[in-house]
């Protein structure tokens, strides 16, 4: 659990970080610095496989974050959830703070909320963990929409893409949103 608190937060922080980025320089600059991080990291990750040697600051996040299914590829998780806020950054301005929001408190509070009070899953996720994200992300989705019915669309639509849709959930949340929000919006 406490891994998982530690890689949830970071999780949490770096999508607070980008939507802040968003607010403050805009949705344009917001891309640029984010596919930045994609570069970077992926600089990082080919340097981590082909050199093998140890990065102290890195390799202690690393071991602190990773799961075992991650450890084959150095920042696998972070170069998932940079590429999900990419594709939320393709989307309007409003609506893509929506499904980075969506992404990042969602997904953080549904694993938390999943690990410690999960009794009925899908999968590997819980209901318990879909109900708890969709709550916690209700609120800044409220705040960047200034909707309540849209808000919950888009926390339902996150959370249920994260539970039943099986492929990486920074990829499909920030998708899902994005795309049920063009649609009603």
């Amino acid at each position: 659990m406490r891994k998982e608190l530690f890689r949830q937060a970071f999780h949490l922080l770096l999508g607070m970080l980008i939507a802040s980025f968003v607010l403050l320089l805009g949705k344009t600059t917001a891309l640029i610095l984010v596919l930045m991080g994609i570069v970077f990291s992926l600089i990082i990750s080919i340097y981590l496989i082909k050199s093998r040697k140890f990065l102290p600051v890195i390799d202690d996040v690393l071991e602190a974050c990773e799961r075992e299914h991650e450890k084959g590829i150095p920042l696998k998780a972070v170069h998932f959830f940079l590429l999900g806020c990419v594709i939320a950054l393709m989307f309007p301005e409003n609506i893509a703070l929506t499904a980075l929001l969506v992404l990042s408190i969602g997904d953080a509070a549904s694993t938390l909320i999943g690990i410690k009070f999960g009794h009925i899953k899908l999968g590997k996720k819980s209901i318990e963990g879909a109900i708890g994200g969709t709550l916690f992300s209700s609120i800044p989705a409220f705040l960047a929409l200034n909707s309540i019915p849209l808000a919950l669309i888009a926390s339902i639509t996150g959370m249920l893409a994260e539970l039943l849709i099986p492929i990486d959930d920074s990829i499909t949340i920030p998708l899902s949103v994005g795309i049920i929000l063009m649609m009603v919006i």
